[in-house]
């Protein structure tokens, strides 16, 4: 618990396949009734199907403030990652329900991990039972992203994620909007040091009907520099196209680029919009910023849309465990498996003794949680450290006596 107060300072549904492959979905698929007006609740299910050695996971779920806030998001009794040995045996990276993430979105933000000698999981059971209340006439997909399941070795479990739908406007709803998003959404590389390219691009989720499109990318020009822009395959697949605008601006850190079919020619579906290729100036951070998204159909209407922005950054972090250049729900559960161990336990990890001092214990998670995500915490107050340590040592005594 004490680590939880410290933290504090469309996709439609697919049909479930034959096989039995991992899955992490929302359940319902989709919530579609016109009766569930402003003042209702609604009350969705993040459940695992299939799963093999389930140790740890985390994931994130974006949806449209303007209709839906989350009110509560809740690990139920006898839920599948319930510790079988000992209730403390698990440990809560993050759990953040953040209604105002940005100007549109809210966005939770879950993780959790088993610590040694719980085993991991398998089988099929609720991880999370979450609550919204409705505020407005409207739909909105219930989107889980950059999910991750990790097994009992600190390895990724591939698997299918599948999201959810809201509406209460009258059926037949209309459309859910287009997502136009960065991809990679992170780029989180110590490795591209300055004079390094990369690229990304910006691409298109469940669009119908569109025309041309048109965008702003914004970034830190002291950080990187844009080198290139080009078009991508998804109005080219409709005929023949031209591009409307096109500008970079290395001094303000921006790039608009804008494309549209000819004649009355419209695309549908999921593709590339447009590729960009930066050079890296320093080591550093910034946002890669969506802004003034425009998608209009061929009568020049506007399309309604959602946006993802992403993130770069080549920061060395303290923490990164298992060398990937972000520190997340892997290397937290890289140092649960290893907690209490010391080096003559088969269970030690020296990368993870972040403060060596011969054992794997608290003060290591606390380190790792500094940075979880790729946060960089060069300096913390000493009134916001004097705390974390006396609760750390606390618990470290605790455990230690526990252990007599």
């Amino acid at each position: 618990m004490f680590l939880v107060l410290l933290l504090a300072s469309v996709s439609y549904r697919a049909p479930v396949s034959a096989d039995s492959s991992p899955q992490l979905i929302l359940d319902p698929a989709s919530i579609v009734n016109e009766a569930l007006t402003a003042g209702n609740n609604i009350t969705l299910t993040a459940k695992v199907l299939d799963v093999t050695n389930l140790f740890a996971y985390e994931f994130k779920i974006y949806y449209n403030r303007t209709v839906l806030n989350c009110t509560k998001a809740v690990r139920p009794a006898g839920h599948f990652m319930e510790p079988q040995l000992d209730p403390g045996s698990q440990f809560i990276p993050k759990w953040e329900l953040k209604d105002n993430f940005n100007a549109t979105h809210g966005r939770l933000w879950l993780s959790f991990t088993l610590m040694a000698p719980e085993a991991g999981r398998s089988g099929s059971g609720t991880l999370v039972q979450i609550t919204f209340k409705i505020l407005a006439l409207g739909n909105t997909p219930i989107t889980l992203g950059e999910t991750q399941l990790v097994d009992g070795a600190a390895q990724l479990i591939s698997h299918q994620a599948v999201s959810s739908y809201f509406s209460n406007l009258p059926i037949p709803p209309p459309p859910p909007p287009a997502n136009v998003y960065v991809e990679p959404q992170e780029i989180v590389d110590p490795a591209l040091t300055p004079s390094s390219n990369f690229t990304v691009e910006i691409k298109i989720f469940s669009a119908i009907n569109v025309h041309a499109f048109e965008f702003k990318l914004n970034y830190t020009a002291a950080v990187i520099e844009a080198l290139e822009v080009t078009e991508g395959a998804f109005l080219k697949s409709a005929g023949s196209t031209s591009i409307q605008k096109m500008e970079i601006n290395n001094t303000l850190g921006f790039v608009k680029f804008g494309v549209a079919l000819a004649s009355s020619l419209a695309a549908s579906g999921n593709g590339t919009l447009s590729a960009m290729t930066f050079h890296v100036l320093q080591i550093g951070a910034t946002p890669l910023t969506l802004l003034d998204v425009s998608l209009t159909d061929p009568s020049n209407q506007p399309l309604n849309r959602t946006v993802t922005s992403g993130l770069f950054s080549n920061v060395v972090l303290q923490g990164d465990l298992n060398d990937d250049g972000i520190i997340d729900i892997l290397d937290v559960s890289t140092a649960a498996i290893a907690f209490g161990a010391t080096p003559d336990n088969p269970r030690w990890n020296a990368k993870a003794d972040l403060n060596f001092d011969g054992v794997i214990d608290v003060l290591d998670l606390v380190m790792i949680i500094l940075n979880f995500n790729g946060t960089v915490v060069a300096e913390f107050p000493w009134f916001l450290m004097l705390p974390i340590f006396m609760i750390a040592t606390a618990l470290a005594v605790r455990i230690s006596r526990r252990k007599r």
